[in-house]
């Protein structure tokens, strides 16, 4: 990022210095109760957590609330005269209560990255977040067009998230969507995203004198990880291939260096054929997720032969399964799902498609979204798209055989008694040309 893009960047987020209400831990805040918890309200907070966060499950919220740690209560009013209710584990605190909402704090967030979804921007934003500004379109980094991920998520106004930076994927803000995913797609990056509640090192994070603790360094965001710049950006023109050395190793406990890769292409062949074997076994649930989401949105948005309504059965065999990128395997066992219907319950939930149940035990995908965030934003290679078996033909080698065919005007010649079919070629070409003498 240039610094006149920084430059830019800050004056633009310098202009949306909010209210109080939207810091409503900036400054100072009258604490007006702190009570520990006791057996009968941990039930009810740990309730009300799983309710207020479905991405936990009951072993998280266990972790987070241990038996034996200290849990309490701390009402507060802030500078703007708003009630506030935090709930702390060894004075830290981990969630808060503003206006019948539960919202997690950044120290929840880097213990469950996955508790509410997170916007990214760039370092620089951090300061000004931390002065009062909201989280503005302009500052936000979103993944590429024909990454298959979406934009802006697919949230509704007010949704609970977080910012997070693009080197680190450690929370850094906690607050609520200024406007849906829809309308953020459709503002062409301008406006604000995330109206900010509590950011790193405002007065929450201090509560009841616990030092603020510097920013965990969680690595950056799973979407912006590569493994190394010659092997996600190789040079044009190039057709090294790039091993990985702990999965193959030669018979002498020697792995596979470059010089290997470079001159012995017979060797290549074979130890490619393991390593991809390899990686089958090793693939992990998150990869296999992946893949079942391309596949998916692919077999909606690509197929030619996909005719609604379609059950869900052949869905998943007629149009997942035969759009899965070559050398790749779908397996939905191998999936966090696990089933078929889980998944395709989870894209019906979040409204890509609508699932109706023909018979009990019998469901059947009826319309599909296209006016979805996350379908209008999915994009492959025209290239890599499902072709029709008539554009399959077509595009194939075409093959000229040459035929001969007995005509009326020259089967009188075939018709002599003593011609036999089975005569050689040799033969036919005397005939004919006695006959014509």
């Amino acid at each position: 990022m240039s610094l006149t893009s920084v430059i830019w960047l800050c004056q633009i987020l310098a202009l949306h210095v909010i209210p109080d209400l939207n810091k409503m831990f900036r400054k100072a805040f009258k604490i007006k109760s702190n009570s520990q918890v006791k057996g009968s309200e941990r039930k009810t907070i740990k309730e009300k957590l799983l309710k207020s966060f479905p991405n936990l499950t009951e072993t998280d919220i266990e972790n987070l609330l241990p038996k034996k740690e200290i849990i309490s209560i701390v009402k507060l009013i802030t500078s703007a005269n708003d009630k506030v209710e935090v709930y702390t584990v060894q004075k830290r605190p981990m969630a808060f209560e503003f206006r019948g909402t539960v919202f997690p704090t950044i120290y929840l967030a880097w213990k469950f990255p996955n508790v509410v979804p997170a916007f990214t921007t760039h370092s620089q934003v951090l300061s000004f977040l931390t002065s009062g500004a909201d989280l503005m379109l302009p500052g936000v980094v979103t993944p590429p067009a024909n990454s298959g991920l979406s934009k802006y998520g697919n949230l509704t106004e007010g949704a609970t998230a977080y910012v997070n930076l693009s080197d680190n994927k450690a929370a850094i803000a906690v607050g609520v969507t200024a406007q849906n995913s829809s309308e953020m797609l459709t503002s062409n990056g301008k406006g604000r995203c995330l109206t900010i509640y509590h950011v790193w090192g405002d007065k929450l994070c201090s509560l009841e004198g616990v030092p603020n603790l510097p920013v965990l360094d969680l690595g950056p965001p799973e979407w912006l990880k590569f493994i190394s710049y010659e092997e996600d950006f190789p040079e044009l023109g190039s057709n090294k291939r790039v091993l990985n050395t702990e999965l193959v190793n030669i018979d002498d406990n020697r792995t596979l260096d470059d010089e290997t890769v470079k001159n012995e292409d017979n060797a290549i062949v074979e130890v490619n054929e393991d390593v991809q074997e390899t990686t089958q076994v090793a693939i992990t649930p998150e990869e296999m997720d992946e893949l079942l989401n391309y596949c998916f949105f692919v077999a909606i948005k690509y197929s030619k032969t996909l005719t609604l309504p379609i059950l869900t059965s052949n869905f998943y065999k007629l149009q997942m399964i035969p759009v899965c990128p070559e050398g790749k395997f779908l397996d939905i066992k191998k999936t966090s799902f696990k089933k078929l219907k889980p998944f395709l319950d989870n894209m019906s939930k979040d409204g890509i498609i609508t699932i109706k149940e023909a018979k009990k035990g019998v469901e059947s995908i009826t319309a599909i979204n296209k006016d979805h965030p996350k379908f209008t934003e999915f994009y492959i290679e025209p290239s890599n798209r499902p072709k029709k078996e008539d554009e399959v033909a077509s595009s194939s080698s075409t093959s000229v055989v040459e035929s001969f065919l007995i005509t009326p005007n020259v089967l009188p010649i075939f018709a002599e008694s003593s011609f036999k079919y089975e005569h050689s070629i040799l033969q036919l070409l005397n005939f004919i040309c006695n006959s014509l003498l």
